[in-house]
């Protein structure tokens, strides 16, 4: 189980209005945070997934992306991560292998070391809906 109240805020935020929108949410129960890699300007979160959230696998025979194994990808992005006391301005990624979620890649778009800690306080805010039709999670 996520214990991330942010990762679980992002994916919260970031299957909105997406084609397979139920099958990600369902998947969401059977992972757990597997390891952090930080990267400087940002970090991955991997995630470890029981073998129960292969009935929630989205459909991959229409894909057109592959990593160099083969296996079908895909990324879904479009949460902003702020927090002005940081100096943090990311985007954040969902990266998804063989239709279920892989991993979350955050990236600090100004540049700043990315805090090795989670930050408890932040701002995340949809970016490709129409203002109107924005969802904001603060905390």
């Amino acid at each position: 189980m996520i214990q991330s109240k942010l990762i679980l805020d992002i994916f919260d935020l970031i299957f909105d209005e997406i084609e397979s929108e139920d099958l990600l949410r369902q998947q969401i129960q059977f992972l757990s945070e597997k390891s952090y890699e930080h990267t400087g300007i940002g970090m991955y979160v991997y995630f470890l997934a029981d073998k129960e959230i292969e009935k929630y696998k989205i459909p991959t025979e229409k894909a057109t992306n592959f990593d160099i194994l083969g296996n079908p990808t895909e990324m879904i992005n479009g949460v902003e991560l702020s927090n002005e006391e940081l100096n943090i301005l990311a985007d954040t990624t969902v990266h998804l292998k063989n239709g279920i979620i892989d991993c979350i890649e955050i990236w600090n778009k100004n540049g700043e070391d990315y805090p090795r800690d989670e930050p408890v306080c932040y701002e995340l805010t949809q970016s490709w809906l129409e203002i109107p039709k924005r969802r904001r999670i603060k905390r």
